[in-house]
């Protein structure tokens, strides 16, 4: 996912938004990228990943160091700005298993 707006430089609070298709594992569904509250890009989501991840491959933060997401780039790949915070919120949780 790109953002269709360059982002300007300066404190910005950026976020994705991911409604899922639902109905089980792996399913897809609809991604949002909002910087200040404006979404700034979207776009489908094919598929997630359809098992649960290993502490290994969990989140990163600032940089990949396991199997990338994207074959765009290698890894290790490194955010060069800085991160003042990071905010991660779940808000549902619906699975069927």
């Amino acid at each position: 996912m790109v953002s269709t707006h360059e982002l300007p430089s300066g404190h910005q609070v950026l976020s994705i938004e991911f409604t899922s298709d639902g109905g089980g594992w792996g399913k897809g569904g609809e991604v949002r990228l909002y910087s200040d509250q404006m979404v700034v890009g979207q776009g489908r989501l094919s598929q997630t990943v359809p098992w649960v991840m290993s502490y290994v491959e969990g989140l990163n933060v600032g940089l990949d160091t396991g199997t990338p997401v994207s074959e765009d780039y290698k890894v290790p790949f490194r955010f060069n700005g800085t991160l003042h915070s990071v905010k991660v919120t779940l808000l549902a949780v619906a699975a069927s298993f």
